[in-house]
């Protein structure tokens, strides 16, 4: 005898199957209550930049805030000049902005500022941080190159750019700068080398209204659908690939985060996955139901791994590389200028009423976890460097006095020099030199010296080995750091005063130090040093401090603190603990 299913179990079936079916996590922030909320001295008025701690804003009331991604504000600073709305955080944590004066502006990690030069010209988009730790700036007929230190490093008239389309790296780490004349109903852009050296004018298949930088190269979207690659090989930029949708439309390109080998391309009805390399399609979702993107308001869109995440001013969602939903959130009804989404998943809006809020998205059955943002290594620009040789006992010194001379000069923060500076190869040579002079150095270092063989040249060379090192630790760049980390802990106990002098005196010239390398190497030095040199000894105070007023960082002024307090030690001669002493009392006044 068979039995009716009664309408209440129907009813449990039918609901099971709605839930099974739709497999997501969703959100109305209109009845969410936030996970965290943050109130900064103001409102923020322009997209907030990621850095390792979380993010940096600038607020209301020229000032600039640091907050984790759950919400703590860590930091805020007020700053002279009146910014602009343009500004970047750079390498080490550090923010670079654009002030109404038309200056360029350093600020270190906890919004002290560093530095202010005059750009003299109005930069017209936020600056774009390079590998080895200079910053490009754009006007509207210009493009400039800084180093860390204040140093210009060029500034090359470009005619009529196209600004809309912000500067971009090439996989090279050249830079392509738009130009506003078509040729042909075609984009125009100029390449230059991070050095400043115009390269080539580049013509485009159509006429770009969009671009995003990838592993490989730039990707643009075109105004008759299509969308590509443009790359560097063997020194020449070429197409790497051309896609076009037959259902018609501009794309919308989506970033690519964490290295991510996939790119979506937002069309009004679906979005089209390419693998970044080749521009193969890899599938297709449409966008419709619970996953419709508007591709006009587009608010974000990204993909990490194999996932994207998108939001227009309604909703935003995640999905996988099945084209399923993880989950999706409805918006405020009040609009918030700026959202965007955290590595640990908080949907972030910035309100119009001072507080930003962060809401936790929930993966859905897949507990799918998000890869984490990856950090960007410093990297020298090798690619454009010459073929040198180091100095040896056959050839002698690569670098003349006169040579030694001018190359202080051009890193220098003068502006009489910088004014008219043309250093287009200039750069690049010093760069190769210095390179090949210090890996040189370290490789002697590794050396053991038996007695029998011929002194390697920089050990029969002190005067000038000396210089090379003031020279690479003034060169304003992140580039020699970690070779300066090795050679301060060989030297340290091969016993060569002389150098090491040399090198703990000129540590604190480099200021940025990212991960603390030069503040350990620094402490492993004192662990080894002579309690009566006092000569090192002050040296190692002097350049700690210079390290920790540029970072600012409360962990690093914590290490450094703990560095000098050493020497305070009464194994120390009085002359030694009283030097530590003042500057003891400078870290503490810096951390303020």
């Amino acid at each position: 005898m068979k039995k009716k299913l009664t309408p209440f179990f129907l009813l449990i079936i039918s609901a099971f199957l709605t839930i099974s079916a739709q497999e997501y996590s969703f959100y109305d922030l209109n009845k969410e209550n936030p996970g965290w909320t943050m109130v900064p001295g103001g409102n923020i008025l322009c997209p907030p930049q990621k850095t390792s701690y979380g993010y940096a804003a600038l607020c209301e009331g020229k000032s600039f805030a640091g907050f984790s991604e759950k919400g703590k504000l860590l930091w805020q600073k007020s700053v002279r000049e009146k910014p602009s709305l343009f500004f970047t955080a750079g390498c080490g944590d550090t923010i670079w902005f654009i002030s109404k004066s038309k200056k360029i502006n350093l600020l270190n990690p906890e919004g002290q500022l560093l530095w202010t030069a005059d750009c003299g010209f109005e930069v017209k988009e936020n600056p774009l941080q390079g590998k080895d730790g200079r910053v490009f700036l754009r006007g509207k007929n210009d493009v400039a190159c800084y180093a860390l230190n204040g140093s210009l490093r060029w500034k090359k008239e470009i005619k009529d750019q196209n600004v809309s389309l912000p500067l971009g790296e090439l996989n090279d780490g050249s830079i392509l700068v738009f130009l506003s004349e078509l040729e042909n109903n075609k984009s125009k852009a100029v390449r230059i080398t991070p050095f400043g050296e115009i390269k080539e004018t580049i013509l485009f298949s159509g006429e770009a209204v969009q671009r995003t930088v990838c592993q490989e190269g730039i990707i643009m979207a075109f105004t008759d659908g299509s969308a590509g690659l443009c790359t560097v090989r063997n020194g020449q930029s070429v197409s790497g690939w051309v896609y076009k949708n037959d259902a018609g439309g501009i794309p919308y390109i989506s970033e690519t985060v964490n290295d991510s080998a996939l790119t979506g391309l937002v069309y009004a009805s679906e979005v089209v996955f390419l693998k970044s390399a080749t521009g193969e399609k890899v599938y297709s979702v449409n966008l419709s139901g619970d996953k419709h993107l508007s591709r006009q308001n587009i608010k974000f869109a990204f993909t990490s791994g194999t996932d994207f995440y998108a939001c227009d001013k309604e909703n935003a969602f995640c999905l996988n590389q099945a084209g399923n939903l993880l989950w999706k959130a409805r918006l405020p009804l009040k609009t918030a200028p700026f959202i965007f989404l955290t590595d640990s998943d908080y949907l972030v809006t910035c309100t119009s009423s001072w507080s930003v809020l962060g809401y936790r998205m929930q993966m859905g059955v897949s507990k799918k976890q998000k890869p984490q943002s990856k950090k960007r290594e410093p990297a020298a620009y090798s690619c454009f460097y010459e073929t040198v040789s180091p100095s040896d006992n056959i050839t002698g010194r690569a670098l003349s006095d006169t040579q030694i001379a001018e190359m202080e000069m051009f890193f220098s923060t003068e502006k009489k020099k910088n004014s008219d500076r043309d250093s287009s190869v200039k750069e690049a040579y010093y760069l190769s030199v210095l390179d090949a002079e210090i890996t040189q150095i370290l490789a002697e270092s590794m050396v053991r010296d038996t007695g029998h063989s011929e002194i390697p040249y920089f050990r029969q060379n002190a005067a000038y080995t000396q210089k090379i090192i003031n020279l690479a630790s003034k060169t304003g760049l992140n580039v020699f750091q970690k070779k300066y980390v090795s050679l301060l802990r060989k030297t340290s106990a091969s016993g060569d005063n002389l150098l090491l002098l040399s090198l703990v005196s000129s540590a604190g010239n480099f200021g940025l130090d990212t991960d603390g390398e030069l503040l350990d190497a620094l402490d492993y030095v004192l662990s080894k040093a002579d309690l009566r040199d006092t000569s090192v000894l002050n040296s190692i105070c002097d350049s700690v401090f210079r390290i920790c007023n540029f970072m600012g960082k409360p962990m690093l002024l914590e290490k450094g603190r703990h560095i000098i307090s050493r020497i305070m030690n009464g194994r120390y001669q009085q002359e030694s603990r009283d030097y530590a002493r003042s500057v003891l009392e400078k870290i503490v006044k810096a951390g303020r």
